[in-house]
């Protein structure tokens, strides 16, 4: 069993894809905060769970240093969450669609550290009370 997403959940923009079941670590990756929405239909410890469609897009306070405007770029800060592709439960739902789950959540950011592309999101769940599949 997973835990689920929330309001009060913890998703960070990050560079380097850590194995899905990873914790996230304690010191900042990137230090960006993505902006999130909760399904009010259910709640935990008060707090509305996740949907895909609540992740994003913003990434705010991302500490990425921006050098995109240098000769030679190498740097961008994650600004918005650019997609959401994995991490819906197959059971649980809300409206039809599947809660989000912390250790399965798989998307990217608009930001850049070389040698990877895309900044990714790295999520802690803050609440062990409701899991799912």
């Amino acid at each position: 069993m997973r835990a689920v997403l929330t309001s009060n959940s913890s998703i960070k923009c990050a560079s380097a894809p850590l194995p899905p079941g990873s914790p996230v670590p304690t010191g900042p990756l990137h230090g960006g905060d993505v902006d999130k929405t909760g399904a009010s239909k259910l709640k935990v410890n008060g707090e509305p769970v996740l949907l895909k469609s609540g992740i994003g897009p913003n990434v705010n306070s991302c500490q990425t240093t921006d050098t995109s405007t240098s000769p030679t770029p190498t740097t961008i800060p994650c600004k918005t969450v650019s997609s959401v592709t994995g991490g819906e439960a197959t059971k649980l739902k809300v409206d039809g669609k599947g809660v989000m789950l912390a250790d399965q959540l798989v998307g990217s950011t608009t930001g850049a550290t070389p040698p990877n592309p895309l900044g990714i999101l790295l999520a802690d769940a803050k609440q062990t009370k409701l899991t799912a599949m």
